[in-house]
């Protein structure tokens, strides 16, 4: 169960209190099924509305990748991968190291790249729209999950 409601009791409490608990908790655990039934649909969705929210990031990280020959702004990705149980969506540049120099062309801050290409292209576009990206999670949350 991924949620549990509980109030305590102390057992110097006369015998006549844990009827009182007993009674609250079989009347929580309905409530905690609920809980657990809207945690397991915003599990299922989660990776659907991650990959849609960070979409628009992806469009502006690209945006700001330096653009030499097309590889690296072209070697852009976003996926769900799979983490064990946990699904995970991921944002990147040079999946497996191609092309070579992604690392070295979003750190090297002190390399000129003409505007609006920057060193430090994901991790700008990342923070920069942080605020937009959890706007659309809960809408993303909204929509998928009919609220």
């Amino acid at each position: 169960m991924p949620v549990a409601f509980n109030i305590g009791i102390n057992p110097s409490m006369p015998v006549s209190a844990s009827g009182y608990r007993s009674s609250m908790q079989a009347q929580m655990r309905k409530i905690e099924d609920a809980y657990a039934t809207m945690f397991e649909a915003v599990r299922d969705v989660s990776p659907e509305v991650i990959y849609n929210a960070l979409l628009p990031t992806k469009t502006l990280a690209e945006y700001y990748t330096p653009v030499k020959t097309g590889k690296l702004r072209a070697s852009s990705y976003l996926e769900v991968t799979d983490r064990g149980d946990t699904p995970r969506v991921e944002l990147g540049f040079s999946k497996g190291g191609d092309p070579a120099y992604g690392a070295y062309v979003h750190e090297m801050v002190q390399n000129y790249h003409a505007p609006p290409t920057r060193s430090k292209f994901l991790q700008a576009a990342v923070l920069e729209d942080l605020p937009n990206v959890a706007r659309r999670l809960v809408e993303g949350y909204q929509t998928q999950l009919g609220l």
